[in-house]
């Protein structure tokens, strides 16, 4: 037979491990917010400087081969990649994290 006493110990470690679990996910899905919205900037950004090369192009405005034209597409290289790179910090943390079936 269980005693009171360390049933109320077993639930109390319980409840103390599920908080430290909430605490624990929530701090990595701070750190995941803050990627995605550097994620999402750097995308934005790669958007931008697509739309800028396109219209520039269709409205007859800068040939291809223009050192500008060059410069632009360039940039927007640049921030989709940058943009790439976070998904796989993303992806680790994502994986840090602990299922509340774990403990």
């Amino acid at each position: 037979k269980i005693s009171t006493v360390t049933l109320s110990f077993i639930l109390g470690a319980g409840i103390m491990r599920g908080v430290d679990v909430i605490n624990y996910n929530s701090n990595l899905d701070k750190k995941i917010n803050h990627l995605e919205e550097m994620q999402r900037y750097y995308g934005t950004k790669a958007v931008s400087y697509n739309l800028n090369f396109r219209d520039l192009f269709h409205n007859d405005i800068l040939p291809l081969d223009d050192p500008s034209m060059r410069e632009i597409g360039k940039k927007a290289e640049d921030f989709q990649k940058k943009a790439d790179s976070y998904q796989p910090k993303i992806d680790s943390l994502e994986n840090e994290k602990i299922s509340y079936l774990d403990f």
